[in-house]
């Protein structure tokens, strides 16, 4: 087999992404570390470290594994862990709804199964939250975002979550069964 690594982390400064009438991010510092491998078995490339900062504030930080078996009709999958600083990611053109957060993270695992039926999965959880004129402690919230992307379009998706304050706790369910009307949904 062919293995490859990084022997560096990778930069790429001042990084925008944009589309024609919306930006995104922007004024971003990009910092990761690549490694790969390829044998008769199939491939795996991992990300490990990335970073995406503004300053000196990391505001997201990927740890992520990609794949395929050498198998016929094998399926890519992808597994993750992920941490984002909220106040961080706020000054982000996409984020600017997390301006209301004084405080706090989102922390995670994530999954995706890319085959005739697109699967993801993701675990949130929302810790250490601060919002002005709100006295803390907040409560702390978890959940498991489930969607399902089939070939003709429709979505099934599936949002059990916890929130949680002190000793109580609330457990609900949001669940959604999404489909396209010709190009739009």
């Amino acid at each position: 087999g062919l293995q490859v690594r990084s022997t560096a982390p990778l930069v790429c400064n001042d990084l925008s992404l944009r589309a024609p009438d919306q930006t995104w991010i922007e004024h971003v510092d990009a910092v990761l570390s690549l490694s790969g491998s390829y044998s008769s078995e199939g491939w795996q490339a991992d990300v490990s470290n990335f970073e995406l900062r503004t300053g000196d504030r990391a505001w997201l930080i990927v740890d992520a594994k990609i794949g395929q078996s050498s198998e016929a009709g094998s399926k890519l999958k992808s597994t993750g862990h992920y941490q984002m600083d909220l106040i961080g990611a706020s000054h982000q053109p996409a984020l600017t709804q997390l301006k209301i957060f004084q405080g706090g993270a989102a922390e995670g695992d994530f999954s995706a199964i890319l085959g005739a039926l697109h699967q993801f999965a993701a675990n949130v959880e929302l810790k250490s939250l601060a919002i002005a004129g709100i006295p803390p402690p907040l409560p702390s919230a978890s959940m498991l975002v489930r969607a399902d992307l089939q070939p003709n379009g429709n979505v099934k998706l599936q949002v059990p979550f916890q929130v949680q304050h002190g000793a109580q706790h609330s457990d609900g369910q949001l669940s959604a069964d999404v489909h396209p009307e010709g190009k739009d949904y």
